[in-house]
């Protein structure tokens, strides 16, 4: 789980909202009770085949997709935070970023082009399900100046003007994706009915099952995916602080929560250090190594008259050089 966002995380998505800070939908104040929430529930991290398939059709390093960035997190009125919390509305890009994520004349882009996309982007707001009794107000003045300042939107919200935010659009088309094709939120029924009326959820659809696909064997031999370590890891979680050292503004985690590949022989070298040699095995050069790195712990009385007794005698010498015994 998601450890809770720090004020420094929230102070920068609030510097990064391009509306703010104010509710994202209704453009009201935050002395409205304006919170904040994530487009892409952080939830997800729990399912590392998910997370491992996002990241590799990203384009990112395995182990670095932080969800707690600025460009997953937008601010929203407090009732309608707890309506996109339990699934009652999506944000739906428009067509022109979708278009940016598929290749001229072909399909979705492979991992190697997948697209950077730069701020701004606009997004409807499309209901799913339990809003047909709500209304929407959006405030188009600060301070308002009359009645007159405020338009009421009411379902199925047509009116509503398309929303500019900063969000990414990947993590807004994967939230998406996980409520309109999910049979248990939106029946099968409900599912074509809402392609039927917004045919771009179908391309939506294809994108998102590109990016979840269970990543082929060979993806972890990819040291773009998944790179070597040259050097043992610690891998304990000690020695990474406690306090916010993220900018907040990354898609990418912090470096102590990268996941590194230590080559098979590294690890097998790592191991042959810590085991005791054989005595028979031992030459001075590795008796003096074998000291120092044991500080002497390894050797008794017996371990070295052992090896003694089995070291071969030294070949007598020879004034050229050669063989004594030809």
């Amino acid at each position: 789980m998601l450890a809770p966002l720090s004020k420094g995380h929230i102070a920068r998505a609030a510097a990064q909202d391009l509306n703010e800070g104010r509710c994202l939908i209704e453009n009201c104040p935050k002395e409205r009770g304006v919170e904040f929430t994530f487009a892409l529930p952080p939830e997800l991290l729990a399912n590392k085949r998910i997370m491992d398939s996002l990241e590799h059709g990203w384009n990112m390093q395995r182990g670095t997709l932080n969800l707690a960035t600025s460009q997953n997190v937008f601010f929203v009125g407090a009732s309608l935070k707890k309506m996109y919390e339990d699934r009652m509305w999506v944000f739906m890009p428009e067509d022109a970023i979708v278009d940016q994520f598929f290749k001229k004349n072909w399909g979705p882009h492979p991992r190697k082009s997948f697209p950077e996309l730069s701020p701004p982007f606009k997004y409807r707001l499309i209901p799913i399900r339990g809003m047909e009794n709500i209304g929407i107000t959006q405030q188009e003045e600060h301070p308002p100046n009359s009645s007159s300042s405020f338009t009421t939107h009411v379902y199925p919200f047509k009116t509503l003007p398309l929303l500019t935010s900063h969000l990414q659009p990947k993590f807004v088309i994967t939230a998406l994706a996980r409520v309109v094709w999910n049979i248990t939120i939106v029946p099968e029924p409900q599912q074509w009915a809402l392609v039927k009326e917004y045919p771009l959820l179908s391309r939506m659809h294809r994108l998102y099952s590109r990016w979840v696909l269970e990543l082929p064997k060979q993806a972890f031999a990819d040291l773009s995916f998944v790179p070597e370590a040259l050097d043992e890891v610690d891998e304990a979680d000690e020695d990474c602080p406690a306090e916010d050292v993220s900018d907040g503004d990354s898609v990418v985690t912090d470096p102590c929560r990268l996941v590194i590949r230590i080559e098979r022989d590294v690890e097998r070298n790592a191991k042959k250090r810590k085991r005791s040699p054989s005595p028979s095995d031992l030459t001075r050069q590795k008796v003096r190594e074998y000291s120092k790195q044991e500080k002497g712990s390894g050797w008794t009385k017996e371990s070295i008259d052992s090896w003694a007794n089995e070291c071969p005698p030294p070949a007598a010498s020879s004034s050229d050089g050669e063989d004594p015994s030809s």
